[in-house]
Formats: structure tokens, sequence, C-alpha cells
């Protein structure tokens, strides 16, 4: 019992993760989008790991 509720706890954390990490790249993709066309898009294909857009912009 004790395992499923640690598991149900991960996927959780990592549901929040990967959503915050989706709106933060949405809003990103918004601002490039309006600075330099396709420069959001270009760094999520990248993977789009905060670093690289801390560098970017």
């Amino acid at each position: 019992m004790a395992e499923s509720v640690k598991s149900n706890v991960q996927l959780e954390m990592e549901v929040s993760v990967r959503l915050s990490r989706a709106t933060s790249l949405r809003g990103w993709q918004e601002r490039g989008s309006v600075i330099g066309g396709r420069g959001g898009l270009d760094l999520v294909s990248l993977g789009g790991s905060s670093d690289r857009i801390g560098l970017a912009t």
C-alpha cells in the first residue's frame, strides 16, 4: 500500500514539473514570436531546457 502511494506522489510531482515547464515554454514562445519569429519554436526543438532558454534570452 505504501509503495503505491509513493509512486502516485512521484507521478504527480513529475506531471506538475512537466506542466510548469510547458507553461513557461509557451510564454517564451509568445514572446519569441513577437521578437524574432521562430526563436521560441527553435528552442523547443532543442529540448526546451531552462538553461538553453536562459542563454538564448
